[in-house]
């Protein structure tokens, strides 16, 4: 359930802006992030717009400079970014080791 900013906690209870309240065993506080590339020159060809980066082939590798590639990109949902992590280190070492070979539209 989301719940707007706490006010008070008291024991197992959380007292809201509004005035509500709610039995809770835990709080997750979640503040969000802003996506940055500061270590990267403008050179690299991969830009952020609306906290997104691009232009990246599926989601990894640059398209203007092949050999960079980013693994693990922060995502809003929690399964996806296990997966990003999973399947993305083992796609860019397939790429590495010259075992994938992509299609030429």
């Amino acid at each position: 359930m989301q719940k707007p900013v706490v006010k008070k906690l008291e024991f197992y209870r959380a007292i809201f802006e509004e005035d509500t309240s709610e039995e809770v065993d835990y709080i997750l506080y979640c503040t969000g992030y802003i996506l940055t590339l500061p270590f990267l020159s403008d050179k690299c060809g991969v830009k952020v717009k609306d906290n997104y980066m691009h232009p990246l082939f599926k989601l990894i590798d640059s398209i203007e400079n092949p050999t960079l590639g980013f693994i693990g990109i922060p995502s809003r949902v929690p399964l996806f970014l296990y997966l990003t992590f999973r399947f993305g280190s083992s796609y860019q070492l397939s790429v590495v080791t010259t075992s994938y070979r992509q299609k030429k539209c």
